[in-house]
Protein backbone atom coordinates (compact mmCIF):
# COMPACT_ATOMS: atom_id res chain seq x y z
CA UNK A 1 0.00 0.00 0.00
CA UNK A 2 1.20 3.50 -0.83
CA UNK A 3 1.52 5.68 2.28
CA UNK A 4 -1.00 8.53 2.36
CA UNK A 5 0.25 12.08 2.02
CA UNK A 6 -3.03 13.63 0.83
CA UNK A 7 -5.96 13.60 3.23
CA UNK A 8 -8.78 13.45 0.66
CA UNK A 9 -8.32 12.36 -2.93
CA UNK A 10 -10.14 10.46 -5.66
CA UNK A 11 -9.42 8.01 -8.43
CA UNK A 12 -11.69 7.89 -11.47
CA UNK A 13 -11.79 5.10 -14.02
CA UNK A 14 -13.39 6.79 -17.02
CA UNK A 15 -15.38 4.68 -19.44
CA UNK A 16 -17.67 5.41 -22.37
CA UNK A 17 -20.93 4.85 -20.42
CA UNK A 18 -19.97 5.29 -16.77
CA UNK A 19 -17.32 6.36 -14.30
CA UNK A 20 -16.12 4.29 -11.36
CA UNK A 21 -14.99 6.70 -8.64
CA UNK A 22 -13.19 5.94 -5.39
CA UNK A 23 -12.63 8.61 -2.75
CA UNK A 24 -10.02 7.93 -0.08
CA UNK A 25 -9.87 10.11 3.00
CA UNK A 26 -8.41 10.31 6.46
CA UNK A 27 -5.53 11.85 8.38
CA UNK A 28 -2.22 11.33 6.57
CA UNK A 29 -0.70 9.30 9.42
CA UNK A 30 -3.63 6.88 9.77
CA UNK A 31 -5.17 4.24 7.47
CA UNK A 32 -7.49 5.75 4.89
CA UNK A 33 -11.15 4.92 4.42
CA UNK A 34 -12.47 4.44 0.92
CA UNK A 35 -15.88 4.87 -0.68
CA UNK A 36 -16.69 3.86 -4.26
CA UNK A 37 -19.54 5.19 -6.39
CA UNK A 38 -20.64 4.87 -9.99
CA UNK A 39 -21.72 7.84 -12.14
CA UNK A 40 -23.08 8.18 -15.64
CA UNK A 41 -21.40 10.30 -18.28
CA UNK A 42 -24.12 12.89 -18.94
CA UNK A 43 -23.58 16.44 -17.66
CA UNK A 44 -26.02 16.13 -14.73
CA UNK A 45 -24.19 13.02 -13.48
CA UNK A 46 -20.81 14.71 -13.84
CA UNK A 47 -22.11 17.68 -11.83
CA UNK A 48 -23.29 15.25 -9.11
CA UNK A 49 -19.76 13.79 -9.11
CA UNK A 50 -18.23 17.24 -8.73
CA UNK A 51 -20.61 18.03 -5.84
CA UNK A 52 -19.63 14.78 -4.09
CA UNK A 53 -15.90 15.46 -4.51
CA UNK A 54 -16.45 18.97 -3.18
CA UNK A 55 -18.41 17.68 -0.16
CA UNK A 56 -15.54 15.24 0.58
CA UNK A 57 -13.01 18.12 0.39
CA UNK A 58 -10.99 16.34 -2.30
CA UNK A 59 -7.86 18.18 -3.35
CA UNK A 60 -6.49 15.74 -5.93
CA UNK A 61 -8.04 13.52 -8.59
CA UNK A 62 -6.39 10.93 -10.81
CA UNK A 63 -8.31 9.89 -13.92
CA UNK A 64 -7.49 6.78 -15.91
CA UNK A 65 -8.90 6.77 -19.42
CA UNK A 66 -8.23 5.62 -22.91
CA UNK A 67 -9.45 7.72 -25.80
CA UNK A 68 -11.17 11.06 -25.27
CA UNK A 69 -13.78 10.09 -22.66
CA UNK A 70 -11.90 12.01 -19.95
CA UNK A 71 -12.41 15.42 -21.62
CA UNK A 72 -16.03 16.10 -20.48
CA UNK A 73 -15.11 14.95 -16.96
CA UNK A 74 -12.20 17.38 -16.80
CA UNK A 75 -14.36 20.21 -18.19
CA UNK A 76 -16.98 19.75 -15.46
CA UNK A 77 -14.41 19.35 -12.67
CA UNK A 78 -12.75 22.61 -13.75
CA UNK A 79 -16.08 24.45 -14.19
CA UNK A 80 -16.42 25.58 -10.54
CA UNK A 81 -13.99 28.42 -9.73
CA UNK A 82 -14.58 27.95 -5.99
CA UNK A 83 -13.52 24.28 -6.12
CA UNK A 84 -9.92 23.82 -7.19
CA UNK A 85 -8.69 20.29 -7.87
CA UNK A 86 -5.27 19.04 -8.90
CA UNK A 87 -6.22 16.70 -11.77
CA UNK A 88 -3.84 14.10 -13.21
CA UNK A 89 -4.64 12.08 -16.33
CA UNK A 90 -3.01 8.64 -16.18
CA UNK A 91 -2.34 6.44 -19.18
CA UNK A 92 -3.69 2.95 -18.31
CA UNK A 93 -0.77 1.26 -20.12
CA UNK A 94 1.77 3.11 -17.97
CA UNK A 95 -0.13 2.67 -14.69
CA UNK A 96 -0.47 -1.06 -15.31
CA UNK A 97 3.32 -1.37 -15.45
CA UNK A 98 3.92 0.28 -12.05
CA UNK A 99 4.55 -2.47 -9.49
CA UNK A 100 2.61 -2.27 -6.23
CA UNK A 101 0.42 0.67 -7.15
CA UNK A 102 -2.57 -1.18 -8.54
CA UNK A 103 -4.09 -4.56 -7.78
CA UNK A 104 -4.06 -6.75 -10.82
CA UNK A 105 -6.56 -9.60 -11.35
CA UNK A 106 -5.14 -13.05 -10.62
Amino acid sequence: MIPAVIESCAGIDVGKKFLAVCVMRGPAKEPATAETRKYGTIRAELERLRAWLKSEHCTHVVMESTGVYWKPVLNVLEDDPEFVLQVVLANPQQVKAVTGHKKMPT
